[in-house]
C-alpha cells in the first residue's frame, strides 16, 4: 500500500477573552414639546393675480341668431312662432315656453306657463 500524505489539521489557539466592564445606562430625560405654531398662508394680492392674467377682448358686436323651419315651399322662424304663442297664449310675463314643430300636421303646438294651444303653418 502506498502511503498517502495526509497534513494534519493546524491546532486550535485558545481565544482571548477581555473581562467584561459593567456598563450603566443613564437614566431618560424627558423633553418638552414646544407649542407648533399656526402658520397661515398670505392672501395673494389682486393686483398680482391680474397682472398674470392675459387681458380678455370683449366684443361689442352683438351676434344675431335666428332659426328657420322651412318645409314645402314655407318658411317660417323661430322667433316668429314665439311671439305668436306668446300672444295667443294670453300670458304677459311667460317663465316658460315650449313649441312642438310637427310637420307632419302643418301646425306648431305650444306650452305657455300651463297654457296649451295650436299654431297652423
Amino acid at each position: 500500500m502506498a502511503k498517502r500524505n495526509v497534513k494534519s489539521a493546524p491546532k486550535a489557539e485558545p481565544v482571548k477573552t477581555e473581562p467584561v466592564k459593567e456598563v450603566t445606562a443613564e437614566p431618560v430625560k424627558e423633553v418638552k414639546a414646544e407649542p407648533v405654531k399656526e402658520v397661515t398662508a398670505e392672501p395673494v394680492k389682486a393686483e398680482t393675480a391680474k397682472a398674470t392674467k392675459a387681458p380678455v377682448k370683449k366684443s361689442t358686436a352683438k351676434t344675431s341668431e335666428n332659426v328657420y323651419i322651412q318645409y314645402y315651399g314655407n318658411e317660417v322662424s323661430v322667433s316668429e312662432l314665439l311671439e305668436k304663442a306668446k300672444k295667443l297664449s294670453g300670458v304677459k310675463a311667460p317663465k316658460n315656453v315650449n313649441l312642438y314643430v310637427k310637420l307632419e300636421d302643418n301646425a306648431v303646438y305650444y306650452v305657455v306657463d300651463d297654457e296649451k294651444g295650436k299654431i297652423d303653418l
